[in-house]
């Protein structure tokens, strides 16, 4: 039970990453900026799906937990790509600061 639920999940938890994968952006942006909503939805749509037994919960177990991860890694990235921002940023005032001439006061 628990190796058929784990497959079942882990192929649900595929084929929503690969959907997610397809979307637009605005729709990718919705579904990013509301992780809990889609889990739960996600979660409640492959319980019923796939019947509604105990196999089935477990399945949306497992599945939950991948579209999580699905969910968590663009997140990821993107604040990994503002911290990058940032730090270049940092970088070129503290460039332009050792650039700017020395005025010494009297």
């Amino acid at each position: 039970m628990i190796l058929e639920a784990s497959i079942l999940g882990g192929l649900s938890a595929a084929g929503f990453g690969a959907t997610f994968a397809r979307l637009p952006k605005k729709v990718k942006k919705v579904v990013i900026d509301h992780p809990l909503a889609t889990d739960i939805v996600a979660t409640a749509m492959t319980y019923k799906v796939l019947g509604g037994t105990l196999t089935a919960l477990t399945a949306a177990g497992f599945m939950s937990v991948g579209v999580s991860a699905v969910l968590f890694i663009p997140g990821l990235l993107a604040a990994r790509k503002l911290r990058k921002k940032k730090r270049a940023t940092k970088e070129a005032e503290a460039q332009a600061q050792k650039t700017l001439p020395k005025v010494i006061y009297l």
